[in-house]
C-alpha cells in the first residue's frame, strides 16, 4: 500500500509581518478561510483507490487541481494543527515570533494552544490505523505542519518514507509505503 501525502497549494493570503495577538488570531482565521492560487502540481503516477482531504477548504481545492473531480473523503483527523497567540498582547511582534513560540508551546503540550501535541499524535495515529485497515493506495491532501506528525507516526508504524523533508513546499508529495 502507498499513501501519497500532499501539502495543500499556495494560499492567497497576505499575513501582517508585525501584529498584536488579536491581529495574529485574525490572520490565522483569514488564512484558514482563504482560497488557494490556481496552480498545477504533478499527480502521483499510480492507481489511487481513495482521496482524503481535511476539513479546511484549501485541501479540497488543491485535490481538485491535482486529481480533478473525484469522490473526496473529508476527514477531521487531518486538519492543520491550530495555532493561537502564545500570550495576549497589544504589542506588535514579528509574525515569525508568534509562529515559533506558539509551536514551541504545542510541542510542550501547553494548554494555551488550542490543540496539544499529544492530541495531534493521536489524530495522526488514528488516521493511519484507518488507512492500514483499508490497505489500499490513497492520496491524502493535508497541511505542512501536520504532515510532520503524520510522517513521524507513519515511520513508527513501519512505513518506509520517500521524499521526506522538514520543510514541505506547497504541492510537495511524500510517499509512505507499507508492506503488510
Amino acid at each position: 500500500m502507498k499513501i501519497f501525502i500532499i501539502r495543500h497549494g499556495t494560499v492567497n493570503y497576505k499575513w501582517n509581518k508585525w501584529c498584536t495577538s488579536a491581529q495574529f488570531e485574525h490572520d490565522c482565521h483569514g488564512y484558514d478561510s482563504a482560497d488557494i492560487f490556481k496552480e498545477s502540481y504533478p499527480a502521483p503516477d499510480e492507481e489511487i483507490a481513495r482521496y482524503y482531504v481535511s476539513t479546511l477548504p484549501r485541501t479540497l481545492a488543491t485535490a481538485r487541481n491535482i486529481f480533478g473531480e473525484k469522490d473526496y473523503i473529508v476527514s477531521d483527523l487531518i486538519y492543520e494543527v491550530p495555532i493561537t497567540p502564545f500570550v495576549d498582547s497589544k504589542i506588535k511582534l514579528p509574525l515569525s515570533f508568534w509562529n515559533v513560540i506558539g509551536r514551541i508551546q504545542w510541542m510542550l503540550n501547553c494548554s494555551r494552544q488550542e490543540e496539544r501535541r499529544s492530541y495531534t499524535v493521536k489524530r495522526a495515529d488514528k488516521f493511519l490505523d484507518i488507512l492500514i485497515e483499508r490497505n489500499e493506495n490513497c492520496a491524502v491532501v493535508t497541511h505542512g505542519f501536520f504532515m510532520l506528525t503524520l510522517i513521524k507516526e507513519a515511520r513508527k508504524k513501519g512505513f518506509t518514507i520517500q521524499n521526506a523533508s522538514i520543510d514541505y513546499k506547497n504541492g510537495a508529495c511524500v510517499t509512505a509505503i507499507y508492506d503488510s
